[in-house]
């Protein structure tokens, strides 16, 4: 293997060549790749480029006998087109794609019984109540994993303990423990990635029923960050490995991207109550989470109210769009809640200059009013005659307008405008 790792970084050419020198006749090579989406979560940029143009290359070429087979998680297969532009073009040639349907309650049981057969483990106290916990959800296999590793580590005689299970609260209890290993072993980031949680959900303001609510791949790395850094908690908590085999502590992963990039909750139970104690208080499977909701709770509501304002103001038409912005108070309550390239973010874009503008007119009354004072504190003027000199100023504008208005049309239509000056009336 040293000796053709050599080989392959002389050029991109060089592995279809040395496949070539290999060819019997009647037979080819099949290149099977598991885990695919680890060339991005893993391998430096350099990296997937050199496999990118290697691999391709010995693909385009009729003479070199090779296929693949690999196998990627959904939530990947967008990253093909920016990482991977020339397997993409032989994809599209003259590959074929395969789509696997969600695992049912057979495969969840050949899951369970097929390594415990190989190990010799009874799992007999835990199987049935492990597939009724885990029945369709589409976070069904991480969940599974985690509580058979969890109680594999505590096995009591080559045996998976039923109460064991039962009284760690099944699979939403393991979870909600490993959830917190999990956030606790990202350091610094452990806060953006509570925070991406806690957008995932749709929070019910009574704290009866909190539900899942599923935002954009995009949207999800800029909450957790933006860049790099978020890009790196949404793949740890999508269930990325660390590099050298070993796993992170906790489930596969919290939070689930789907193909369409929609990113979810990866389980119900995360923002679940199991119902009220005795003082009746709520009593939730993750606790971590669910404090967090509950703190940040009015946040929630307005994050509601700011989505609901952008979706109505994207429907107004013409100037009834300006009716729908937001004013400086709204502002201020909103900071924080929008996206990065979400529809709020360009609302409140548009919010604040139309804030902006606002605050300038009302500014420039304010010096017109002081101007009035002043002038009729110089004269020793009575409000009446204030009051006059308003009349006569607004009579001047309406003419102005009319004056305007049957102006001829064209690209000059308001310079046939005329302009009245009354140095009594107008400064």
């Amino acid at each position: 293997m040293a000796d053709l790792i050599d080989e392959l970084a002389r050029g991109e050419d060089r592995l279809r060549y040395w496949l070539r020198e290999r060819k019997a006749d009647d037979t080819a090579f099949l290149l099977a790749i598991d885990q695919f989406e680890e060339l991005f979560t893993f391998a430096e940029a350099e990296e997937r480029r050199r496999f990118d143009r290697l691999l391709a290359a010995a693909l385009a070429d009729p003479d070199c006998p090779l296929f693949v087979l690999s196998s990627i998680r959904a939530d990947f297969l967008d990253r093909f087109g920016e990482d991977m532009p020339e397997l993409t073009r032989v994809l599209n040639r003259v590959g074929k794609r395969w789509t696997l349907a969600p695992i049912g309650e057979a495969g969840l049981r050949e899951v369970i019984d097929g390594p415990a057969r190989l190990a010799g483990l009874d799992v007999d106290e835990v199987r049935e109540a492990i597939i009724d916990q885990a029945r369709d959800e589409p976070g069904a296999l991480p969940l599974v994993e985690n509580a058979l590793d969890w109680l594999w580590q505590r096995r009591e005689e080559g045996r998976l303990s039923g109460r064991l299970f039962t009284a760690q609260g099944g699979l939403a209890g393991l979870l909600s423990r490993s959830a917190d290993d999990l956030l606790d072993g990202l350091g610094p980031q452990r806060s953006r990635a509570l925070e991406l949680l806690f957008r995932l959900v749709k929070v019910d303001p009574e704290g009866v029923r909190h539900a899942r609510q599923r935002i954009g791949r995009d949207e999800a790395v800029a909450i957790a960050g933006g860049g790099t850094a978020g890009l790196a908690v949404v793949n740890r908590l999508s269930g990325q490995r660390r590099p050298g085999g070993g796993r992170q502590a906790g489930p596969l992963r919290l939070i689930t991207v789907g193909d369409n990039g929609a990113v979810n909750l990866i389980h119900e139970t995360l923002i679940r109550s199991k119902g009220l104690d005795a003082a009746g208080k709520p009593q939730p499977y993750w606790p971590t989470l669910w404090d967090y909701i509950e703190q940040h709770k009015e946040r929630a509501a307005w994050r509601e109210r700011l989505q609901l304002m952008a979706r109505e103001w994207r429907d107004h038409k013409g100037l009834s769009r300006l009716s729908a912005l937001a004013g400086w108070s709204s502002l201020f309550r909103f900071r924080g809640l929008a996206a990065q390239g979400s529809l709020e973010q360009r609302y409140l874009r548009w919010s604040r200059a139309g804030a902006a503008v606002v605050s300038v007119a009302l500014a420039a009354m304010l010096v017109v009013i002081g101007e009035s004072v002043a002038w009729a504190v110089d004269r020793g003027a009575t409000f009446a005659m204030i009051g006059e000199r308003w009349a006569y100023t607004l009579r001047l504008v309406n003419r102005h307008s009319q004056i305007s208005s049957r102006s001829p049309p064209g690209p000059f239509r308001w310079g046939a405008t005329r302009t009245v000056r009354n140095d009594q009336c107008i400064r």
